[in-house]
């Protein structure tokens, strides 16, 4: 593939895995939890605490419009992420692709403040391993890049993942994230996952971060820094790689698989943002993919003359 095709290429997928990403997230508002007051409860509530007080009115107005009727609210929402999800996977022609875009944007900016209170990137205990600053901010980011594919290449999107994991290293100096609780709290969540093996090793981690925790804050830091420079400053599969399992790792350890685990008997609604961290790195392994296939010239002159030997 030449430079164009792997160009197109990238952003095809990155459309596509978008797409059913968002569809996926449809089917999640599906499951029964969703239809009563545990999505509330579960999902809404927690994001009052500690925020200012604009923020704190855009949430409550956001549950309030929701509990004028749980069912009703919860079907449109669902229904509204599925098409989303369909436009942008089985697009009829580019129009009908950019206006899936376009919605996505305004629904996802409408979920980032009313359902995730700003990501909690004004409570002063907002950390990336647990999912700051939102997935959905991550799904109007990738919306905004395939909307100006002729301005931006494909190639850029690794290091928008880069600025997000230096301003996540910035965030993770905040005040509130050095002591113990805060930092054994990154690991809470999966702590609990009831599925046994995923829970093992962030159990582990949740007692040792506990040991030093002003040491365990500035590694974790520390590490969002390193990713997020290599990502900025070397293009190459194996930063590609270093990012994608430190990536792979916070969705386990901090994130805990976006608790897919408890479907149907909790109230999931996305995989979370690491994920979407990944897809940013595609183009990387895309470019790989191009290199690899590509014969150095020296290679291929060779194969023409061991064929021109075969002949004679």
């Amino acid at each position: 593939m030449d430079s164009e095709q792997v160009e197109n290429a990238s952003k095809n997928y990155i459309a596509k895995i978008l797409g059913a990403l968002w569809l996926f997230d449809g089917l999640l508002q599906f499951q029964p939890q969703m239809f009563g007051q545990n999505f509330v409860v579960n999902i809404l509530v927690p994001n009052l605490s500690s925020q200012p007080h604009f923020i704190e009115q855009i949430v409550n107005w956001g549950m309030w419009l929701w509990n004028t009727n749980t069912v009703v609210t919860n079907t449109l929402a669902a229904f509204l992420q599925i098409a989303i999800g369909i436009l942008l996977l089985l697009p009829r022609s580019n129009t009908f692709f950019k206006a899936g875009l376009w919605v996505s944007i305004v629904w996802g900016i409408v979920v980032w403040l009313c359902g995730e209170g700003a990501g909690g990137l004004l409570t002063g205990g907002a950390t990336f391993y647990t999912g700051a600053p939102g997935a959905v901010v991550l799904y109007i980011l990738l919306a905004v890049l395939l909307l100006i594919p002729e301005k931006l290449s494909s190639t850029s999107y690794p290091k928008f993942a880069g600025w997000i994991c230096v301003g996540a290293s910035v965030l993770q100096l905040q005040p509130l994230l050095w002591g113990s609780d805060a930092v054994q709290g990154t690991f809470m969540v999966a702590m609990m996952d009831p599925v046994h093996v995923a829970s093992v090793l962030p159990n582990t981690l949740y007692g040792l971060v506990a040991l030093y925790p002003f040491v365990s804050n500035l590694l974790l830091a520390l590490v969002l820094l390193i990713v997020g420079f290599l990502l900025l400053r070397k293009q190459n599969l194996m930063t590609g790689l270093i990012a994608f399992v430190f990536f792979f790792f916070v969705w386990w350890f901090g994130q805990d698989f976006g608790q897919l685990s408890t479907f149907m008997r909790g109230t999931p609604t996305d995989p979370n943002t690491a994920p979407l961290m990944m897809l940013l790195l595609l183009p990387l392994f895309m470019r790989w993919r191009r290199a690899s296939s590509t014969l150095p010239s020296y290679v291929s002159a060779r194969t023409d003359a061991s064929k021109r030997i075969s002949a004679a």
